[in-house]
């Protein structure tokens, strides 16, 4: 290649090992759809206009006029790829007497001492393993999704600091708040 496509053109290279993909082109090369096969699920990444790619034998090689939309677009497509093959997990803590959860058909049910369940419909590439009666393991390959879906589970329950309870991320700290004073 030459000097001056190197210095207009921004460069993204990936290597085939990090996760199974494929490259598919519709309307001449016009637009490319990424496709990622993992272990949780398959998803398909739409190639922004200004974004071009081509595939070899072991590398996705995407370019840009633009710097900024090819970084960004890098990042999200380095982050699907890492979470189809490891997957993005993370672990909640149900604080609270007789606080329980269960998973029944795409659904997350929560008993939490309300009069009433809270109920989460969960999305296709989100996994939720009930550990133990109190504790959960939210999977995916998204680490957007898994974020705002743990948010979502934790303001079923918002963390009360006089007495401690609510649903929390596993191992994380709060101090506790003294409760009012008695007047002698």
């Amino acid at each position: 290649m030459s000097n001056s496509f190197l210095r207009s053109h921004s460069i993204f290279v990936l290597r085939k090992s990090v996760g199974y993909y494929a490259l598919y082109s519709r309307n001449n090369g016009s637009q490319n759809i990424l496709v990622v096969n993992s272990l949780l699920c398959n998803f398909y990444l739409r190639l922004p206009i200004s974004i071009r790619a081509f595939q070899t034998k072991d590398y996705l090689v995407l370019f840009s006029c633009d710097n900024v939309s090819i970084k960004s677009f890098s990042n999200t497509v380095e982050n699907f790829l890492l979470g189809g093959v490891r997957g993005y997990f993370r672990r909640l803590h149900l604080r609270g007497l007789g606080f329980r959860t269960q998973v029944k058909r795409g659904r997350l049910i929560c008993k939490l001492g309300y009069s009433h369940l809270k109920v989460l419909k969960l999305p296709l590439c989100l996994r939720v393993k009930r550990i133990k009666k109190q504790k959960l393991k939210l999977l995916s390959i998204s680490f957007s999704l898994l974020i705002k879906a743990c948010e979502l589970v934790r303001k079923f329950r918002p963390i009360n600091l006089y007495k401690f309870k609510g649903i929390l991320y596993q191992n994380e700290n709060y101090k506790l708040k003294p409760g009012k004073k008695r007047r002698r």
